[in-house]
């Protein structure tokens, strides 16, 4: 009787843990058409056997093309200063003025303030682009690229290798990864894929991650690049426990894993990398995001399975749409509800791009607007006496002059939003242009008219007055 009842119970977690992986495949086929993104290649493995291997869109893609990376580089430095501290080449709590190759970024005092440990999780202070260091943020969560990129360098030093022979020898090679590179040369050469921007909805071939691979100290942050091949290997080193990386793997695997830090709400950041608990699994996972790839790889331990989600495009004003996209795998497989994309890429694109319209047609109707004006001889309110024409100079002060000033500050800000980024550069030439006219058009009316309005200018050369 108690056999039986076993059994039953046996059999109901089987149930309830099932992987459908027609039905994963057809909703997030269902996803990835709502999406408009040219190319999305899915992987799903569990501990033996390769789930799901499959590539949505128009284009074909061979599993040993490699795509960039982006931040989930950072889980791979990781691993390569794990392997330190595990030989005690280095320690979590070791200060950074210990490496003699880093004082050429920070000061002295800063370095001292710093530790390893504290580069890993995001708590150290450094901005994420800059060299800039805030006390008020040290010990807190803030999330630095070029704190990765300084772990890149730690390696170097005590190594005395370059970061990428030590992760080809020691991380890559054990893996038997294949089609990795850690410059643009060698991905270019392995056959990296293209990559895509998008511009007012539509997307377009973009070079920029020649660019971004360029920058040496970067690519620990978040330039790697490998294959859907190099993938699935990365994902079974996970789901076996650290194989072939470290001689205690269960133990520097809890470090990584577990290291972490609140970053926000539920979200948690260890040692390179993400955890969340979605319903009642915990999920470990990266993001990675450049200005042409967005992909996530993630492992669910109670289930032993493992996915990635690589793109080859990226859309930073539908961010949203893209996580939802890729949250979806997960979500189907813990048995989540998910947001379906719906029209929802279409109508963003749809509102933003009228917007951007408007503000940019704004500025011309205002020109045309005093050009007819000028042309009917009317004269211009802002050259009027009187409380209207005192209202016009500080409306132009506000718009012609500030608001030109926080566009720019804005412009810097909003540049990997390419159709945001050019909406708002042709708008500053817009109202640039604009304050120009007005400054030309004053000039001339003060030489030409003097000191009497266009009313008495025309009445006393006996032309017809103007009606204002």
């Amino acid at each position: 009787m108690y056999y039986l009842i076993f059994l039953f119970y046996i059999q109901l977690i089987f149930i309830k843990n099932e992987i459908n992986i027609t039905e994963i495949d057809k909703q997030f086929e269902s996803q990835f058409q709502s999406s408009h993104l040219k190319t999305v290649c899915v992987l799903l493995i569990n501990k033996k056997d390769i789930l799901l291997k499959k590539t949505y869109g128009k284009f074909k893609v061979e599993s040993k093309t490699p795509f960039n990376l982006g931040s989930i580089s950072k889980s791979f430095t990781a691993l390569g200063i794990l392997q330190l501290i595990e030989k005690k080449k280095i320690s979590l709590n070791q200060n950074l003025n210990e490496f003699n190759n880093l004082k050429k970024y920070l000061k002295k005092d800063i370095l001292k303030k710093i530790t390893v440990g504290e580069l890993l999780n995001h708590t150290s202070g450094l901005e994420s682009m800059e060299f800039k260091f805030k006390e008020s943020n040290k010990g807190k969560f803030s999330y630095s690229n070029i704190g990765y990129g300084l772990l890149g360098k730690i390696i170097e030093n005590i190594s005395n290798k370059t970061y990428s022979d030590y992760m080809k020898e020691n991380i890559f090679s054990r893996l038997n990864m294949q089609n990795y590179a850690t410059d643009y040369n060698e991905a270019k050469k392995n056959g990296l894929i293209k990559s895509y921007r998008n511009f007012y909805g539509f997307y377009y071939e973009s070079n920029n991650i020649k660019d971004e691979m360029s920058d040496k100290f970067m690519i620990p942050a978040g330039f790697i690049s490998i294959s859907m091949n190099d993938m699935e290997k990365y994902l079974k080193f996970h789901l076996n426990k650290g194989e072939n990386i470290f001689d205690n793997a269960t133990k520097m695997l809890e470090i990584m894993y577990n290291g972490t830090i609140k970053a926000y709400d539920s979200f948690l950041y260890g040692m390179g990398i993400w955890s969340e608990t979605i319903n009642n699994h915990k999920v470990y996972y990266h993001y990675g995001e450049t200005s042409s790839f967005s992909n996530i790889f993630f492992i669910i331990p109670d289930m032993e399975i493992a996915g990635s989600v690589l793109i080859n495009s990226q859309n930073f004003l539908t961010y949203n749409i893209m996580s939802e996209l890729k949250m979806t795998l997960i979500n189907l497989l813990v048995k989540k509800d998910y947001n379906k994309i719906g029209n929802k890429y279409v109508l963003n694109h749809l509102l933003f791009d009228i917007i951007y319209i408007v503000a940019n047609l704004i500025p011309i109707g205002i020109l045309i607007f005093y050009i007819i004006r000028i042309k009917k001889k009317k004269e211009p309110m802002w050259i009027q006496k009187g409380i209207k024409s005192k209202i016009i100079i500080v409306l132009d002060i506000i718009f012609l002059f500030f608001l030109p000033i926080y566009l720019i500050n804005l412009s810097s800000v909003i540049e990997s939003i390419q159709d945001a980024y050019f909406t708002v550069i042709l708008l500053i030439n817009e109202l640039f242009f604009l304050l120009v006219f007005k400054i030309c058009f004053v000039l001339w009316y003060k030489s030409k008219f003097k000191n009497e309005t266009l009313n008495e200018y025309l009445i006393n050369n006996n032309n017809i007055e103007i009606i204002k």
